[in-house]
């Protein structure tokens, strides 16, 4: 990551814990992750449940066959926040994928003149803070046992190559690694979590990726299953794949050949007669790709029905350059994309997917009436509100429930958007942009309730420096549960800080603050169900070793005392994996002095050691948490 369009930012500040989810296809690693439907800046996004994934403490690639794209959609893509869906498959060719009021806030304007506008603005402090997050107060209390189920992982072993293993947690029993894939070795892979399966994919000599379908239980691999191409020529060879949110339906080019995932042996079918640019997959047996109609040679946004022998095509609008970028919502119910009439005006459709043949409705909003922009998009994590930076140099908010409401909601001179994101809730938005011509960025807020989005607000006061954020991806914001608090990458000193997220106290903490330049590795990690936060750092020994901490946020928004849960015998090096897997449990790598990453398991307080989970004479590159089903 290059921060070098920002003055003055450390190069020590390294922060990239961005995840590609999707269509495995020819990179050098391809592999699974541990969220779902999200794309990074600047990459194709290809499909939840299997992934491209980095190498240990580099970078993660994207995912393209023949082609590159922006990471369009909802998710991290486009310098966007996550939360939303990316395009699943770009088969050769281009894929483009917010306790009192803030007295210096400035006049409560709200764009009235636009379509949508409410009267009311809601006041920002007087939404909910989020029930339920702990805080500091528990940070003693008592450590639950390990959750159950399995960290499945790709490793380079010395001699058999790269494989893929499974690692048990049960009751509180961690079991030892036990190998899923064969002696032959395998080039990455993916998880099906609908059936504790994996896709595994070995790379042909022609460049070509077989996969394999491989179930297993705690004792290993149970069965394997090649999955046939449909070209003759072919072989069993693939050039990308992906599977719809849910993992039951897995769908590769060439062509598109679907794979009904839920029966024990999945029996292929076909859809023939498209030549497709981009995939995207949702729940059940549907698809959506644009791509051209062979026989007519017309370009469009097509539905497929798998369910259907043969797959059921329909075509659901024209397809122009700009109408590439589409984002579907994150429960997978609605899609918005822009086109443009015959005469060249700019339009954006809502597309309601939940019906058999979806029928894109135009958005009638004044708002909406400009180009798309290569600029931030997001949703909002309940699937209601959509933000899109248009070519007007304004963020539009646009309501799915209301199609003529496409509100601004950017402060007026604001300019040079770098992140928008949505808070768990949906109920705050916040975004990074500049103002009044400055070249250092800004956190803005906008509050969301019953009657509208009220005006901008400023999450930080104070001098320019000191509100500076550099915040262009995700890992670099991230919302703390209860969406009340964040923590973000800002200036002066360099280092991360948490905010109000409401703007009522207008402050920020930094964390670390006796240091003079905190170097934390990776951006912060968010708890799953509690006010904490999990991150590397040297904070301990400025220029030494890295260790892996995690800290609780107090009711006062203050950051807890950090707690050590790496082992203290040499530190953690670069690795880059850091994930909980509960509240109360994370995983993480190390590296030893020769640079190879293992896999470690440990309490969020430290009262246990970390615990080596996988081989130490194997590189660990990715792994996947799979939970058992409640």
């Amino acid at each position: 990551m290059n921060h070098d369009h920002h003055l003055g930012v450390s190069r020590r500040v390294i922060a990239s814990r961005v995840a590609l989810f999707c269509l495995a296809v020819a990179c050098s690693d391809v592999s699974s992750a541990g969220k779902t439907d999200t794309a990074a800046g600047g990459d194709t996004g290809v499909g939840s449940g299997s992934g491209v994934g980095a190498t240990a403490g580099g970078t993660r690639q994207s995912a393209t066959t023949g082609g590159s794209g922006n990471g369009a959609g909802s998710g991290s893509g486009g310098r966007a926040s996550a939360g939303g869906t990316a395009p699943i498959a770009a088969f050769g060719g281009v894929a483009n994928p917010a306790g009192g009021s803030l007295a210096d806030a400035g006049a409560p304007a709200i764009n009235a003149g636009e379509a949508g506008a409410s009267g009311v603005a809601p006041e920002a402090c007087a939404l909910s803070t989020g029930d339920g997050a702990s805080s500091s107060g528990d940070a003693s209390g008592p450590v639950g046992e390990p959750p159950n189920g399995y960290l499945v992982y790709l490793a380079e072993t010395p001699d058999l190559g790269k494989q893929v293993f499974h690692v048990r947690l049960h009751d509180g029993v961690v079991s030892a690694p036990v190998r899923l894939t064969p002696d032959s070795g395998v080039d990455g892979y993916s998880v099906v979590p609908q059936r504790r399966a994996t896709i595994t994919v070995t790379r042909g000599s022609d460049s070509g990726l077989r996969l394999t379908l491989v179930d297993f239980d705690e004792s290993g691999a149970t069965s394997s299953l090649p999955l046939p191409s449909s070209k003759p020529d072919a072989g069993e060879l693939f050039s990308s794949y992906g599977t719809n949110s849910d993992g039951s339906l897995l769908f590769a080019s060439p062509g598109i050949r679907f794979f009904d995932l839920r029966p024990a042996t999945p029996e292929p079918r076909d859809l023939s007669g498209y030549r497709v640019t981009a995939a995207y997959g949702w729940s059940g047996d549907r698809l959506l790709f644009s791509g051209t109609e062979m026989s007519g040679n017309e370009r469009g946004w097509f539905s497929a029905d798998a369910s259907a022998s043969p797959p059921a095509v329909s075509r659901l609008s024209p397809q122009t350059e700009d109408s590439l970028v589409l984002s579907i919502s994150p429960d997978k119910s609605r899609a918005i994309y822009p086109s443009k009439s015959a005469s060249g005006e700019p339009s954006w459709y809502l597309l309601d997917l939940t019906v058999a043949t979806p029928v894109p409705v135009q958005l009638t909003s004044t708002a909406l009436r400009a180009p798309v922009s290569s600029g931030v998009s997001a949703w909002s994590p309940n699937s209601r509100y959509y933000v899109r930076e248009v070519d007007s140099g304004v963020l539009v908010l646009v309501d799915a429930q209301d199609p003529s409401f496409g509100q601004v909601v950017s402060a007026p001179g604001a300019t040079n958007f770098t992140f928008a994101s949505f808070s768990p809730d949906s109920q705050r938005l916040v975004y990074v942009a500049s103002h009044g011509g400055s070249e250092t960025t800004q956190l803005y807020g906008v509050a969301l309730g019953q009657n509208g989005p009220s005006a901008p607000y400023p999450l930080i006061r104070g001098t320019e420096e000191e509100q500076t954020a550099y915040v262009n991806q995700p890992g670099l914001l991230e919302w703390m549960y209860g969406s009340r608090y964040l923590v973000y990458l800002g200036q002066n000193p360099h280092g991360f800080y948490l905010a109000d997220a409401s703007g009522c106290s207008g402050r920020r903490v930094r964390f670390g603050s006796e240091q003079s330049e905190l170097f934390t590795q990776n951006g912060f990690v968010p708890a799953p169900n509690a006010r904490r936060a999990a991150f590397f750092s040297d904070f301990e020994n400025p220029g030494g070793d890295t260790e892996v901490y995690v800290a609780d946020i107090d009711d006062e928004g203050n950051w807890g005392e950090a707690t050590r849960i790496s082992s203290s015998d040499g530190g953690v090096g670069l690795a880059q994996e850091l994930r909980f897997l509960t509240g109360d449990w994370l995983m993480f790598y190390a590296e030893d002095a020769e640079r190879r990453p293992s896999l470690y398991l440990a309490p969020r307080d430290g009262s246990a050691p970390a615990r080596l989970l996988s081989d130490p004479n194997d590189v660990v590159r990715y792994t996947t948490w799979l939970p058992d089903e409640p």
